[in-house]
């Protein structure tokens, strides 16, 4: 999708999806628009910002200037057609960019999109590329640790991910230069647990474990009893 303003097939989603916003992205403020509407309803974030008396409500205009325009591409659209969508990409760069936007939505308070994400990583994990599967390297690792808390469940699915599919070779001495401390220590803990599940099973391969454990919509429905 380009960075220009999205249409409304009707005049009913017109109405429904409302006036559009301008976002300034980045440090070269690239801009993007979204429908005021559809946008509040998907994040608390931009909810808050263009409610009345604030000065982005008054500007119809929202500002991230500390965020990459190029992710933040991924989620215009997403209000719209529910789907993530990005270009083709070495599976190395895609999961930083998968990482990146889920911080995004962390940023922006979107717990739907976060859990799409989640689910196009697990997805990228069963893709079979020369033989081989891949998963998250240092840099998505870092990444994600540098833009998230330490309750987030892109945390805990990176560290699942090395628990129950590890070998010798994922952490390297070259690593230690990269990945955060916390996310060594988040190892640790997590190998001590499995060593009480016999057999050890990786969770995010059983559907039923997934939004359980690394979903943040669950999470947010729970809050709200």
């Amino acid at each position: 999708m380009s960075n220009g303003q999205t249409s409304v097939s009707s005049p009913e989603q017109a109405r429904a999806y409302g006036k559009p916003i301008e976002i300034l992205v980045g440090t070269d403020e690239t801009s993007f628009y979204i429908h005021e509407g559809i946008v509040r309803a998907s994040s608390k974030f931009f909810d808050n910002a263009l409610k009345p008396g604030w000065v982005e409500s008054k500007e119809r205009c929202v500002r991230l200037p500390e965020d990459d325009p190029d992710v933040f591409s991924i989620y215009q659209e997403w209000p719209y057609s529910l789907q993530i969508r990005v270009g083709a990409k070495e599976i190395a760069e895609l999961y930083v960019v998968l990482c990146k936007a889920y911080c995004l939505g962390e940023k922006l308070m979107d717990c739907n999109f976060k859990d799409a994400i989640i689910n196009e990583i697990i997805r990228n994990t069963k893709v079979v590329i020369d033989g081989e599967i891949y998963f998250p390297g240092d840099w998505a690792i870092k990444l994600s640790y540098e833009g998230t808390t330490h309750i987030s469940h892109l945390r805990k699915l990176l560290v699942d991910f090395l628990v129950y599919e590890a070998e010798g070779s994922w952490l390297s001495k070259g690593s230690m230069d990269v990945l955060p401390k916390e996310y060594l220590f988040d190892i640790a803990i997590g190998m001590t647990n499995a060593r009480d599940e016999v057999p050890a099973k990786a969770p995010w391969k059983d559907e039923s474990q997934v939004k359980a454990l690394y979903h943040s919509r669950r999470e947010e429905k729970d809050s709200r009893k």
